[in-house]
Formats: C-alpha cells, sequence, structure tokens
C-alpha cells in the first residue's frame, strides 16, 4: 500500500520542466514536426489535433511515471517488459535503437537545412560542420560541454514564448494567414504527417483519406512516447508517491503542449512566410522562416540556438548509441564506433531532405508509440483490477 505523503508542488515542476527541456529539441524547435502534425490542419484543426496529443502525453507521462516511482527497473528499458512483455517488450526496445539511430541521421540533415535555408550555403556545408564539432566533443570526453549546452533546451522555450507573447500582440501576424493553409497541403506545398500512408502496397493509398486531426495529434503524442519513454521512467523514480506521480504526468504533459500551441499559433499566424518562393514548397524550417518573417532583425539568434539544440541532440544520441554498445567506458572500438556513426550522419544529413524524412519516419513511431499506449492502458486496467480485488479481500 502506498505511503501516504503529501505532493511536492516544487517537485511537479522540477519533474515536468526536466520532460519539457528533454522532449522539447532540435526537431521540435525547427517548428517541422509541429507544421506537420498539427498546423497543416489549420485553424480550428491544429488545436484539435493538440488538445488529443496533450491528452495522450498526460496519460503517457502518469503512467510511466508511476511505474518508475513503484518499480526497481534495473535498467530503464525494462519499461518496455513491464507494460508489453519479454518478446514485444524486446520488439519495442530494438525499433527504439533504430528510431534513434533515424532520428541521429535526421539532425544532421536539419543543420544542413538551417544554414541553407538562412544563408544559402549547400546542406552539406551545415551537415559536415555539426559532424566535425560534435566529433571533436565527443572523442575529447568533453561531456561537460554537452551538460552545459543541454541548457539549449531551456533557451529554446524561453525564445519560443517570447516569439509567441510578439506574435499574439503584433498587428502583423494574425491567424487569419492560416487561412490557405489547408490549400497549401492539398497543393503539396506544406506537409502532412499521415501514418496511413506509411503501409505498404495499396493499403496506405485506400486508408490515406482516413487520416484526421485527432489522429495527428495522438500520433505526434506517440513519438514522443517512443523517443522519452525511458528517461520518463527513470524521472519517475523522483517522484515520492503514486499520487505525485500522477500530478506529475499531468504538469509535464500540459508544460510541454504549452510550447506546442505556442509554435502553432507563431507558425499559423505568419503563415504567409512559410513557403519559399524559389520552390513553392515550405521551408524546412518553418519556425525559422516565421521568425524571419516577423522579426527578421532576431533572426540569426534562432539560428545560433538551433544549431545549439542540434548539437546536443546529435552528441547525446552518440553517447546513447556508444554506450548501449559499447558500455560507458571509452575504447578504441568504441572511437571507431562513433566515427561510423559520424560519417553515415554526415553523408545521410547532407542529401536527405528534411521535411521527407519526418513525413516518413515520424509517423512509423507515432504508430509504434500508439501501440505502445495501448499496452499501457491494458497494463494499468490489470493493475487496478487486481488493487481492487485484493481490497475487496
Amino acid at each position: 500500500m502506498e505511503t501516504k505523503s503529501k505532493i511536492n508542488i516544487r517537485n511537479l515542476f522540477v519533474v515536468a520542466g526536466a520532460y519539457t527541456s528533454y522532449t522539447i529539441g532540435a526537431g521540435f524547435a525547427s517548428g517541422n514536426e509541429v507544421l506537420q502534425f498539427f498546423g497543416s490542419w489549420g485553424v480550428p484543426g491544429a488545436f484539435i489535433a493538440a488538445i488529443f496529443g496533450l491528452i495522450m502525453n498526460c496519460y503517457f507521462c502518469a503512467s510511466a511515471y508511476k511505474a518508475g516511482q513503484g518499480n526497481d527497473f534495473a535498467q530503464s528499458r525494462d519499461v518496455y517488459t513491464y507494460y508489453a512483455g519479454k518478446y514485444v517488450g524486446w520488439v519495442f526496445d530494438i525499433f527504439v535503437v533504430i528510431f534513434v539511430l533515424g532520428i541521429f541521421a535526421t539532425m544532421f540533415a536539419g543543420a544542413g537545412s538551417t544554414i541553407n535555408q538562412f544563408i544559402s550555403l549547400p546542406q552539406w556545408v551545415g551537415s559536415l560542420g555539426i559532424g566535425i564539432i560534435s566529433a571533436v566533443v565527443v572523442f575529447g570526453g568533453l561531456k561537460v560541454v554537452e551538460q552545459v549546452l543541454g541548457y539549449a533546451g531551456i533557451v529554446i522555450i524561453i525564445f519560443i514564448v517570447i516569439v509567441g507573447i510578439i506574435t499574439i500582440v503584433s498587428p502583423n501576424a494574425n491567424l487569419d494567414q492560416s487561412s490557405e493553409v489547408a490549400n497549401l497541403v492539398k497543393e503539396g506545398a506544406i506537409w502532412q504527417a499521415n501514418m496511413f500512408e506509411i503501409m505498404p502496397g495499396g493499403v496506405g493509398a485506400s486508408l490515406s483519406g482516413l487520416n484526421s486531426s485527432w489522429l495527428d495529434g495522438l500520433c505526434y503524442a506517440g513519438v514522443c512516447l517512443v523517443v522519452c519513454v525511458p528517461f520518463i521512467v527513470s524521472l519517475g523514480k523522483s517522484t515520492k508517491s503514486q499520487s505525485e506521480a500522477t500530478f506529475a504526468g499531468i504538469f509535464s504533459g500540459v508544460f510541454f503542449y504549452i510550447g506546442a500551441f505556442l509554435v502553432i499559433i507563431i507558425l499559423l499566424s505568419n503563415a504567409n512566410g512559410l513557403i519559399d518562393p524559389a520552390t513553392n514548397e515550405m521551408f524546412p524550417i518553418p519556425t525559422l522562416a516565421a521568425v524571419t518573417y516577423l522579426l527578421p532583425g532576431i533572426s540569426w539568434m534562432f539560428v545560433i540556438i538551433l544549431i545549439a539544440g542540434i548539437f546536443t541532440t546529435i552528441t547525446g544520441y552518440l553517447w546513447l548509441l556508444t554506450d548501449r554498445v559499447f558500455g560507458s567506458t571509452p575504447t578504441t572500438k568504441s572511437r571507431i564506433f562513433t566515427a561510423v556513426l559520424m560519417i553515415i550522419g554526415v553523408l545521410a544529413g547532407s542529401v536527405l531532405p528534411f521535411s521527407a524524412v519526418v513525413n516518413f519516419l515520424w509517423p512509423i513511431s507515432g504508430f509504434v508509440g500508439i501501440i505502445l499506449v495501448i499496452f499501457m492502458i491494458v497494463k494499468d486496467i490489470r493493475l487496478a483490477t487486481s488493487s481492487k480485488s485484493k481490497t475487496a479481500a
């Protein structure tokens, strides 16, 4: 039985802040995934999607926090076995590793696209540059640099809040600009996430019409879950009770989606600036395009913040993948492995179209995330039923 204890409000904010900083990384800050999953639905569809995503996010954070608080997992990834059993849990675990590799390569493309969009240098220049810097840091073991730049997540949040407030009060930005978004999606100028289109053969084409704003909202929440679940479980250990874990989950979802709502407002209120006139397609970094459209004088600041966020994402995943294969102690083999990953990332990032990769890879992850949530719900129902049975006995 859970020991009764007061809920520590300060701890709720600490846990929610840690989750939000971890989740709001370079991919989120670019605005690409937010535009594809939310903004592409215009008004009110974008906000409907966000509400469904918020509900699912609050649930899985609360569930995973409670799992972390109430269980002594040897490793955070053991949570997959906890929810889905040994074999299905293993499948989830392997998928996460593969998806992390995909995100890793995508971040190089994001760096290249950012530099290309801002100063028109070839995409490979940004990809190579971020690769060299990351390699130097990882080989040097300068984890402290990664820890310091980890504050990029907090800086991104602050920047988004400031630009969001300016967008709301500025006469040059308003949600009326979103009225053409639906047409731009039909024309292919703006990408829209659709988890049905990833299905093989003619199945995807026949089911793609079933996509909706609320499904995209759930799918995006699934992306966040797949990327973060081991980290969420680790955060759950810092809560003092099951009740505190539940409230921390609610706080975490709300904190993150405040940022999501602000990015949606920034993008849709500056929709006139999201399309590249040279290609007649959406800019690969929509948030940078919106900031440049509304506040061109400070766009360079956002570029620096975004590159810092990409750097921390790349180095963080490098350490994660290397540690997964070779452990935390650096060896010659681990350094060779890191170098190979870096070369693959630079080569892939130099040619991969950022928007297209997000449109393909993220819905796959979101679909897997939705399946994982179903397992979580089943597990929680079984636990609740078992608890009631014990209480009745």
